[in-house]
């Protein structure tokens, strides 16, 4: 996952926080249900708390990077929801910023 991740150009140190952080998911047993769905209703909340009426339109961005990256990867999407990693504050933030960074370039900007 962690090469995975480089290759997609994800800076490596994220790359090996998160391989790491869906090794020790992947280790402990699956949420049930319930708790994904808490979890998922926690995690928009927090989104509609930090970005107001731009959340949905940002938890869009991130879903359709997830996409992206599937393409590449497609067992990325079983492995968010299995490891409960797709309501990820921090992940969904890295995900948004990657398609911002990926736009700014396509505009001709240079992007650190």
């Amino acid at each position: 996952m962690e090469s995975f991740a480089v290759g997609a150009g994800i800076a490596p140190d994220l790359a090996k926080f998160y391989g790491g952080r869906i090794q020790k998911a992947l280790a402990a047993p699956a949420l049930s249900f319930e708790a994904q769905q808490q979890s998922a209703r926690e995690t928009h909340q927090a989104m509609i708390d930090q970005f107001g009426d731009e959340a949905p339109g940002l938890m869009e961005v991130a879903q359709r990077e997830v996409r992206l990256l599937s393409r590449d990867y497609p067992d990325l999407p079983a492995i968010l929801e299995r490891t409960n990693l797709g309501n990820d504050m921090h992940l969904i933030k890295s995900l948004i910023y990657r398609a911002a960074a990926r736009e700014m370039k396509a505009r001709g900007h240079k992007v650190p």
